[in-house]
C-alpha cells in the first residue's frame, strides 16, 4: 500500500514510515475520494473554501470547576454503563491496549486494572485526571481561535445553550 501511495502522492509518502498503516490508508482514501493527493490538499487548505456558506465560529465556554465536575461525572457514567466490561471483552479477545481503536482516554488504565496492576480507585482517578488534562489542552488550543465566546452557566441545559447560540448568531 505504501508503494501505491508513493506513486500517487510521493510528498506524503516521504513524510510517513512505510509501517504507518493508518496514515498510508488515509492518504489513499483522500486520493480516492477527492482525486487529489493529500499533500496537495494540505498545502492549499488555507486558500480553499471549505464550503460556500455564511458561517461563524462559536465557542461554548464553561467555568473550569464546572467543566471538571462534568468530566468527572462522565467518567463515572462511562464506568457505570459497562466500560470495564467492554475493556474486558476487548482484552480477552486478544486486542492489545496499543491497538489503534484503543488509543482513546482511559483504556490503558482499564487494562492495567484488569491485569491487576492498578487498583480500581487509582484507575478511576487516573482516568479522571487524564480527561481533565485533555480538556486543558483543548482549552489552550481554543484560545488560538478567533471565535465568539459564549459563557455557559453551571445550570445551563440544552435549551438555554441553544438560546445563547441563537442570540449570538443573530448579533
Amino acid at each position: 500500500l505504501w508503494t501505491e501511495l508513493a506513486s500517487i502522492d510521493p510528498h506524503w509518502a516521504e513524510r510517513i514510515p512505510e509501517t504507518d498503516s493508518q496514515r498510508v490508508i488515509r492518504g489513499l482514501e483522500i486520493h480516492e475520494l477527492h482525486g487529489v493527493p493529500l499533500s496537495e490538499l494540505q498545502q492549499s487548505r488555507g486558500s480553499m473554501p471549505l464550503f460556500e456558506a455564511d458561517w461563524r465560529q462559536i465557542l461554548l465556554e464553561r467555568d473550569r470547576d464546572d467543566l471538571y465536575r462534568i468530566l468527572n461525572a462522565r467518567v463515572v457514567s462511562l464506568l457505570e454503563s459497562g466500560w470495564i466490561e467492554e475493556a474486558e471483552t476487548l482484552r480477552s479477545s486478544g486486542i492489545a491496549v496499543d491497538a489503534p481503536g484503543l488509543t482513546g482516554l482511559g483504556y490503558d488504565q482499564l487494562y492495567r486494572h484488569l491485569d491487576g496492576e492498578l487498583p480500581y480507585e487509582e484507575a478511576v482517578e487516573s482516568i479522571r485526571q487524564e480527561h481533565r488534562n485533555y480538556a486543558k489542552r483543548q482549552l489552550t488550543w481554543f484560545r488560538t481561535l478567533e471565535a465568539r465566546r459564549i459563557p455557559l452557566g453551571s445550570g445551563d441545559g440544552p435549551e438555554q445553550t441553544a438560546a445563547k447560540i441563537l442570540t449570538t448568531w443573530q448579533e
